[in-house]
C-alpha cells in the first residue's frame, strides 16, 4: 500500500522551482538568439567578401551596378544585425536572473511523510 506523501512549504517551493527552471530556459533562449545573430552576421560578411571578389573581375556596367547595390544592402543588414546584437547584450546585462538552487544534473527533491 502506498503511503500518502505530504510536502512542507519549503519542499513544495523547491520542487516548483526545479520543475519550472525558467531562469535557465531564458538564458538558453538568449544564447540561441545570440548564436543565430552571429551566424547571420557571418553569412552577410561572407556575401560582402564574395561580392568584393566579383568586383575585381571583368564585368559589364549593369553587373557592376547590381553588385554595388547588393553590397549596400548587405552592409545595411550587417549594421542592423550588429545593432540587434548590441541591444541583446545590453538587455542581458540589465536582466537579473535567479540561479537555480539545484546543481545542473540534480534530481528533484524527495518528498517524505510528515
Amino acid at each position: 500500500m502506498l503511503a500518502r506523501v505530504r510536502a512542507s512549504e519549503a519542499q513544495s517551493a523547491l520542487l516548483a522551482c526545479w520543475m519550472s527552471n525558467s531562469g535557465a530556459s531564458r538564458t538558453i533562449r538568449r544564447a540561441m538568439k545570440t548564436d543565430y545573430l552571429n551566424a547571420k552576421i557571418l553569412s552577410h560578411r561572407a556575401n560582402l567578401q564574395r561580392y568584393a571578389t566579383l568586383l575585381a573581375t571583368q564585368l559589364t556596367e549593369l553587373e557592376r551596378e547590381y553588385l554595388h547595390k547588393r553590397i549596400e544592402e548587405e552592409r545595411a543588414e550587417v549594421a542592423s544585425l550588429e545593432f540587434a546584437r548590441a541591444a541583446e547584450a545590453a538587455q542581458a546585462k540589465e536582466t537579473v536572473t535567479v540561479p537555480n538552487p539545484l546543481p545542473p544534473h540534480a534530481s528533484p527533491p524527495v518528498l517524505t511523510d510528515s
